[in-house]
């Protein structure tokens, strides 16, 4: 995840079976704690804001 954060790759990021959702854009920041993207709007082809993802493990 690193490498595509330093490509500026736009990804997809699927959170199925949790949640019904997908998220688009330009991947910011990742490494093991978090991903920050910035959000691809793809119905209106613009990119609208951003969108941080952390998974917390329990322990």
């Amino acid at each position: 995840m690193e490498e595509i954060a330093e490509q500026r790759l736009i990804i997809y990021i699927d959170l199925a079976p949790n949640v019904d959702d997908v998220y688009t854009g330009k991947c910011l920041v990742a490494n093991s704690e978090i991903v920050m993207l910035l959000n691809f709007d793809e119905e209106n082809g613009k990119f609208d804001g951003y969108i941080y993802y952390c998974e917390k493990q329990r322990r």
